[in-house]
C-alpha cells in the first residue's frame, strides 16, 4: 500500500509571542499543510483488505485485529451494537471506504487493548462516496474507545456522537480537512504522551477548511503534553475559510504544558461553554484564542502565567462570565488582551492571583475596545495597561467598576499615572451601576448554619442587579458535573437545604436571567461548599468554616 504523506497538521507558533504568533501560524499552513489524495495500492503482505461490504456481528464478538486492516474504498465495514473490538500493539485500522459503528446506550461497542499495550489507530481516509457523488459520512455512536491512539479523520466526513474516550495515549479524536458533528460524547483521562512532535488537544483536535461543530460534549481530566500548541481540553482551528464552532461543551481539569488549559481556538466561533478549573503553564489557562468569536461562556476557576482566564488576540470578546481565575501579578488573572479587537458586555469578577501580591483582574497590552463591561475587583488592580506611553489611550469607557467613587477606580487603574512608561486608560464616563447587558455576577459572602441534617445557606447579592432568581447546584465528590437543584425567587437570601441523595457531596449557588433571545444567562457558580455533616444535636447549630468565600454565622442567627 502506498501511503499519502503525513504533515503534521497542525502549525507551530510556541516561541513566537503577541501576533507575530498567528502570522508564522497562517504561513506555516500554506508550507506544510496541504491536502493529499489517497490511492489504495496493492496492501502490504500480512495485512488484511476488506474489498466488499462486510458485517462484524454480535454473536461472534470479539473480533481481534492483531495486524493492520484496510477497508477498500469500495467497502463498507458496519459493526453491529455489542460488539467489541479488540485491537493488537500498533494494530490499526486504515477505512479508505466507510465505518458505520451504531452501538447502543445498553449495548455499546468497545474499540480496546488486545493485550494491554497501546493499539495504534482508527484512521478514515477520503471516504466512499454515494450515487450523487457526495462522500458518505462515517459513524460512530454509543461507541468506547479506550487504551490506544483514537480516532483520525482526514479529508471525509465523519459523526462522532454519544460515545466515551478514555485513557487513550494520543488525542483520541482527531479531524483534519474533514468535515462533522461531535456531539453528546464524554472525553475524559486522555494524553498525548506518545505525539511529542505535537501535542495538540489532549481531548480533540479539529484543523479543518470545512464546516465542524463540537457540540455538547464532557472533556474533562486531559492533558497537552509535547512541543507545539496545547489545548488541553480542545485544539481548534478554521483553515482557509473553515468554519469550526466550539458550543456548549464543559470543558473542566485539563492541563496543557504551553497554551490553552482547556481550549485552543484559531478563527472559530466558541460559545456557550462551560470551562472551569484548567491550568496552562503559558499562558489562557482557560482559552486560548487569537481572532473569532468568543461569546457568552462561563470561565471560572482557571490558572496560567498570563491570562488566567483567556489570553485573547485580535477577538471579540462578548457576554462571557469570567470569574475566580487567577494568574501571578502583571499577567492578568481574569485576562489577557493583546492587539486590537473589542472586549464589551462582560462580567469580571474575583479574578486576581494565588499569591500574597493580589493582582490583576485584566492585562492589556494592545489597543482592543473595552467598553460596557462590569469589572470589578477587591482587591488588586481591576485593569493593567502594559502599552507603551506613546500608544493611543485605551478606550476603556462607559465600564461598571463596582463603585461610585472616581476615586476608587483611579485607584484600580494602573496606567501612566502609575509608570511613566505605560499608555493611558481612559475610563470617563464609567458607569455606577451594574451593566445589564453583561452576565449577573455570582452570588456572594455565603454563610451556612447546620440543624441536624438540614443547614440554612444564607448569601447577598447586589439589588440594583435585574436578575430572574437562583439556583441550588448539586454534585457529586469529584464536584462534578453539577446538578441544577431549587430555584429561588430574585428576592430570596436564604434558603433551608438537605442532601438531596447520597452521591451528593457538595452545593452551590448562581443567579440567572432571561437573555435577548429568551435563553437563560447565568452568572458564574459560587464556589463550592462540601455538604456538611450533620450536627451531632439536631437542637444545636454549626457554624460554616471560614475562608473560600465562606463566612461564618453564629448558631441562631
Amino acid at each position: 500500500m502506498r501511503r499519502h504523506r503525513r504533515s503534521s497538521g497542525i502549525p507551530s507558533g510556541r516561541n513566537v509571542p503577541g501576533l507575530l504568533a498567528g502570522v508564522f501560524l497562517l504561513l506555516a499552513v500554506g508550507a506544510s499543510c496541504e491536502k493529499n489524495s489517497f490511492v489504495l495500492d496493492p496492501p502490504d503482505p500480512g495485512v488484511e483488505t476488506l474489498a466488499k461490504d462486510t458485517v462484524w456481528k454480535q454473536k461472534k464478538s470479539p473480533y481481534r485485529v492483531t495486524e493492520s486492516l484496510v477497508i477498500a474504498p469500495e467497502a463498507t465495514l458496519t459493526i453491529e451494537p455489542g460488539v467489541e473490538v479488540l485491537l493488537g500493539p500498533e494494530a490499526k485500522i486504515q477505512c479508505y471506504g466507510r465505518i458505520v459503528a451504531e452501538g447502543k446506550k445498553q449495548q455499546p461497542i468497545r474499540f480496546l487493548a488486545l493485550e494491554g499495550e497501546p493499539w495504534d489507530k482508527i484512521e478514515c481516509l477520503g471516504g466512499k462516496p454515494s450515487a450523487d457523488g457526495r462522500t458518505q459520512a462515517n459513524v460512530f455512536r454509543h461507541c468506547i474507545v479506550q487504551g490506544g491512539r483514537g480516532i483520525k479523520a482526514r479529508d471525509t466526513d465523519i459523526l462522532v456522537e454519544s460515545c466515551t474516550f478514555r485513557h487513550n495515549v494520543d488525542t483520541p479524536v482527531s479531524l483534519e480537512f474533514s468535515a462533522g458533528r461531535i456531539a453528546g460524547n464524554r472525553i475524559h483521562d486522555n494524553s498525548t504522551e506518545l505525539e511529542a512532535a505535537s501535542g495538540n488537544g489532549g481531548g480533540l483536535v479539529v484543523y479543518s477548511d470545512r464546516e465542524v461543530t463540537v457540540e455538547d460534549n464532557d472533556v474533562h481530566d486531559n492533558v497537552s503534553s509535547g512541543g507545539r500548541d496545547g489545548g488541553g481540553g480542545i485544539y481548534a482551528y478554521a483553515y482557509d475559510g473553515g468554519k469550526v464552532s466550539v458550543v456548549n461543551n464543559r470543558i473542566r481539569r485539563n492541563r496543557s504544558d504551553r497554551y490553552g488549559g482547556g481550549l485552543v481556538a484559531y478563527q472559530c466561533e466558541v460559545a456557550g461553554n462551560l470551562v472551569e478549573e484548567n491550568a496552562a503553564d503559558d499562558s489562557g489557562g482557560g482559552i486560548f484564542a487569537l481572532g473569532g468569536t468568543i461569546h457568552g461562556n462561563r470561565v471560572e476557576g482557571n490558572h496560567a502565567r498570563r491570562g488566567g482566564g483567556l489570553y485573547v488576540e485580535a477577538s471579540l470578546l462578548r457576554q462571557n462570565t469570567v470569574a475566580n481565575n487567577t494568574a501571578p501579578p502583571f499577567g492578568g488573572g481574569g485576562l489577557f488582551y493583546y492587539g486590537e479587537g473589542r472586549v464589551e458586555e462582560n462580567t469580571f469578577y474575583g479574578n486576581g492571583s494565588q499569591g500574597e501580591e493580589p493582582g490583576d483582574a485584566i492585562v492589556v497590552s494592545g489597543g482592543p475596545v473595552l467598553r460596557r463591561n462590569n469589572i470589578v475587583a477587591s482587591q488588586g488592580y481591576a485593569l493593567r495597561v502594559q502599552t507603551h506611553r506613546l500608544a493611543p489611550d485605551l478606550d476603556a469607557r462607559e465600564n461598571f467598576w463596582g463603585t461610585r467613587d472616581a476615586e476608587v477606580v483611579i485607584a484600580r487603574v494602573y496606567d501612566w499615572l502609575d509608570d511613566a512608561e505605560r499608555g493611558v486608560a481612559d475610563w470617563q464616563g464609567f458607569r455606577n451601576r451594574w451593566i445589564r447587558e453583561a452576565p449577573p455576577p455570582p452570588p456572594d459572602f455565603l454563610i451556612y448554619a447546620v440543624e441536624g441534617e438540614q443547614w440554612t445557606l444564607r448569601w447577598s447579592y447586589p439589588p440594583d442587579v435585574p436578575i430572574a432568581g437562583f439556583r441550588v447546584h448539586w454534585a457529586g465528590p469529584s464536584g462534578f458535573p453539577l446538578l441544577e437543584g431549587q430555584v429561588l425567587g430574585p428576592e430570596e437570601r436564604s434558603v433551608r437545604l438537605a442532601r438531596p441523595n447520597p452521591e451528593a457531596a457538595f452545593f452551590c449557588l448562581s443567579a440567572f436571567r432571561e437573555g435577548e433571545k429568551g435563553e437563560i444567562v447565568e452568572s458564574a457558580v459560587s464556589r463550592l461548599l462540601p455538604v456538611p455533616a450533620p450536627a451531632p444535636d439536631p437542637q444545636v447549630s454549626r457554624t460554616a468554616p471560614a475562608g473560600a468565600g465562606i463566612q461564618p454565622v453564629q448558631p441562631g442567627r
